[in-house]
């Protein structure tokens, strides 16, 4: 090997001095490494990497050292042979390199050589090595193209020799010179000793090949995620390795598969990839797979690929139905999948479109039913194929155009801006749903960031004037003016992410105000104990949801919330007056030191500026005044309060997030109860996406057995997966004992949010009226209060004494 022609140095040029010393230093180390102790040459080999890794540069020569330590007997000097090479390729891509064979002179670069000598160790006996060799690997983006795709050749080839291009009319054979004969090959005979064979290190030949095929998990995983870096920097070498990572669909092992899969979308979102039939028919195979995970990487890779024919993506079509038709809980992502599909593959589907929507153009099309999911799976594909080509929307039925603007509402994240296609369509079709701009001209003018802000603040200020007239005697006029604005929130949530949570919160709090302003109008409070009763458990798990369920609350709003517990605390005082006895004074004093309590827990929280806390020092002089001597009159000064509550405004400015719940699984099997044998407990596997959730030790499934008894479940913190800040995945199992019954039954599956109550005692039962248990008052399982955070799944089960 020649000597480099320049010294190689890093950034920061050092003396002549320490140069030398350096060059010293390496030389003393470079003796150990062919030491006779396997320990020395390991200790050797690793003290000139990490003087590589210090900023150190490493001398040139070192690198036939690395090359001799690849041929070492033991494993771990292999692997510091590996390193060895890899930290001189980095120093020293370009240098180039003569390699000397029988008076032959060939150069190449350090780079290229280093790469075919770290792929030659993927056939090394140890797996270790194997997997280190495929690693390294990946780090060589910039490797000659001509070398990289050898990786990938299948063809046999003698170690340490590869035939040249030679020229035209050379002798087809091969002469042994020591016998003096010929040897025959498969390709003619060819003389590998004369001037048209140069001598080149040949080991990057099949190493991708033999990396895939390798026994040990660990090699192919290496190998597949070499070959999915070296993709992202040669376009020609992505195009061989599409087959090779195709093929491992077909892995024993679930980890490899996944990882293939990743790879080949990673791939896919730099490079449109294009498969053919025999690929695609792999690729479907994974969308049988029991891993759900597997199911939804396999949806976003077919989301990135272009089929070579229609027929593939008629096959691909109905493949996607019949994994939605089996595996039901994929619906959203098979959607989200035909989006995209729909989109690379406009040509096809304009073909297409009379078959899907299965209509003759002769005959006036039967419309078809909206909310049938593979109907809406075919108008997902076929809306998104418009969005590319405008032609398509003139052979739509008439009908489609309305079920687009019903299922976007349903789907938003499956359809483009029907504006867009609409827009640009011929003349004839938009008059044809005139109908339809009809509707969308509602929301045409809320469109901007600034228009929905504006929408929520007049929102707001409606609301700010209807707290100042709640305490009126015209409870009819303001029932009214809460009717609109809960009807305008609901509407502004829908509009932005940015105000949902905003709107969200304004419309429990407008409700808390409904609900009280209903029973105003409807009943007196004195007498009708029932409806007084019910609206101070509705009020109070209102004022606990404002509290509990949001994040980045400003001080005033939560105070709002907590402001209503006062008055369902009073709603529950006079709704129990009529059910306690009245000759025993003790039950009434309890009552009204309740509410006292109440007080002092909301003074304690309130700011010393709040208007509010003259109002409540008032109310609690006179529920002291009542405890000690109840009389008509001085309860009549505490109706009085109630006739006149006021909520505390809000103060909506900062952005504001709704802690949810989305149950993924189970999912509701009304048609197919499971059944189970009731001598062993019922498994319930749980998975479930959560928004904006600040504590996840507050999180728990809550199981209602048919009984309608209800019991808590408290994941691990480990069963909770971060995807995106304060949002989680959950899987978990639980287990339960379930009795049995002679009848299939149905559980109720939720998520809820436990919270600590101001009052726990009175506060749970008044939470749970009318259906407080008072079996489970003191069960631990049943101590916390709760706030449900999504709807309850139905699951139905059937227990049975087989075994």
């Amino acid at each position: 090997m020649a000597s480099p022609s320049q010294s190689y140095t890093s950034d920061a040029q050092p003396t002549a001095t320490q140069f030398l010393d350096r060059i010293e230093i390496q030389r003393i180390i470079s003796n150990y490494v062919v030491d006779s102790d396997q320990r020395v040459r390991k200790s050797a080999l690793e003290a000139l990497v990490n003087m590589k890794l210090c900023g150190c540069p490493l001398d040139i020569s070192l690198y036939k050292h690395g090359v001799r330590a690849l041929k070492d007997d033991f494993e771990d000097v292999r692997m510091g042979g590996l390193n060895l090479i890899w930290a001189l390729g980095c120093l020293y891509p370009e240098y180039r390199m003569r390699l000397a064979h029988e008076g032959i002179d060939e150069e190449v670069r350090l780079l290229d050589d280093a790469f075919v000598k770290i792929c030659d160790m993927v056939n090394d006996v140890d797996v270790n090595v194997r997997t280190k060799a495929c690693t390294i690997m990946a780090s060589y983006q910039h490797v000659d193209p001509n070398v990289l795709s050898q990786t990938f050749s299948k063809q046999i080839m003698s170690h340490n020799t590869r035939k040249a291009r030679g020229k035209k009319g050379a002798a087809n054979k091969v002469v042994n010179r020591q016998s003096g004969k010929m040897i025959p090959v498969a390709e003619g005979d060819f003389d590998v000793e004369s001037e048209e064979f140069r001598i080149l290190d040949s080991g990057a030949c099949g190493a991708f090949v033999h990396g895939l095929e390798d026994e040990y998990k660990e090699v192919r995983n290496a190998s597949i995620d070499s070959i999915c870096e070296l993709c992202m920097y040669n376009d020609q070498f992505t195009t061989k390795a599409v087959d090779f990572l195709v093929d491992m669909f077909n892995d024993e092992i679930d980890h490899v598969r996944l990882n293939a899969i990743h790879s080949l979308r990673k791939i896919g979102k730099r490079t449109k990839l294009v498969l053919d039939a025999d690929q695609l028919e792999i690729v479907i195979g994974a969308l049988e797979d029991a891993d759900k995970t597997a199911r939804e990487s396999t949806h976003d890779l077919l989301r990135v690929v272009r089929l070579s024919t229609q027929n593939s993506l008629s096959m691909l079509l109905d493949s996607l139905i019949a994994n939605m038709e089996r595996y039901s809980e994929d619906q959203l992502s098979i959607y989200r999948c035909l989006h995209d599909v729909g989109r690379s593959h406009a040509d096809f589907i304009k073909q297409m479109v009379p078959d899907l929507l299965k209509y003759d153009k002769k005959y006036l099309p039967r419309e078809a039913n909206a909310d049938d999911k593979n109907y809406i799976a075919y108008i997902i594909f076929i809306v998104n194929a418009c969005y590319m080509d405008l032609s398509i929307v003139s052979l739509l039925p008439k009908y489609c155009f309305s079920h687009f603007l019903y299922l976007r509402s349903r789907f938003p994240d499956c359809f483009p801006n029907l504006k867009e296609i609409f827009g640009k369509a011929p003349p004839d079709i938009i008059k044809q749903s005139q109908d339809i701009w009809g509707e969308e001209s509602e929301v045409k003018d809320l469109t901007t960031a600034e228009d929905v802000n504006q929408y929520m603040d007049g929102t707001l200020d409606m609301i700010a004037s209807m707290t100042k007239q709640l305490g009126d005697s015209n409870a009819n006029g303001v029932q009214q003016t809460a009717n609109i604005i809960s009807r305008n929130l609901k509407y502004a949530a829908g509009l932005s992410p940015l105000v949902a949570g905003k709107a969200n919160f304004a419309d429990i709090y407008v409700s808390c105000c409904e609900r009280f302003l209903k029973y105003k109008v409807e009943n007196n409070l004195a007498l009708e104990s029932t409806s007084s009763l019910q609206c101070a458990s509705d009020i109070l798990h209102m004022s606990y949801r404002m509290e509990h369920t949001f994040l980045g609350l400003s001080g005033p709003s939560r105070n709002a919330g907590i402001y209503f517990r006062v008055l369902a605390n009073m709603l529950w005082f006079f709704g129990i007056m009529k059910q306690i006895s009245t000759d025993n004074p003790a039950n009434i004093t309890n009552m009204l030191m309740s509410i006292i309590e109440r007080i002092d827990v909301i003074q304690r929280r309130f700011d010393q500026d709040n208007f509010k806390l003259a109002e409540l020092s008032h109310l609690r002089n006179n529920l002291f005044q009542a405890r000690s001597h109840p009389s008509s009159t001085k309860l009549a000064a505490l109706y009085a309060y109630v006739r006149s509550f006021t909520p505390l405004g809000l103060d909506l400015k900062n952005p504001l997030k709704r802690t949810t719940a989305k149950i993924l699984v189970p999912a509701p099997n009304i048609d197919k109860p499971i059944s189970f044998s009731a001598n062993l407990p019922l498994k319930i596997h749980i998975e479930a996406n959560f928004e904006f959730v600040d504590y996840i030790n507050t999180i728990a499934v809550m199981i209602m057995l048919p009984d309608k008894s209800s019991h808590l479940f408290w994941p691990s913190h480990h069963c909770f997966k971060p995807t995106i800040p304060y949002c989680y995945f959950l899987a978990t199992d639980i287990e339960i004992d379930v009795s049995l019954w002679t009848d299939i039954g149905m559980l109720q599956v939720s998520i809820v949010k436990s919270f600590e109550a101001d009052l726990p005692g009175i506060d749970d039962y008044i939470l749970k009226y009318p259906n407080y248990d008072t079996s489970q008052a003191n069960s631990d399982k049943s101590s916390h209060s709760t706030l449900q955070l999504c709807d309850a799944v139905e699951y139905y089960i059937s227990p049975s004494k087989e075994l």
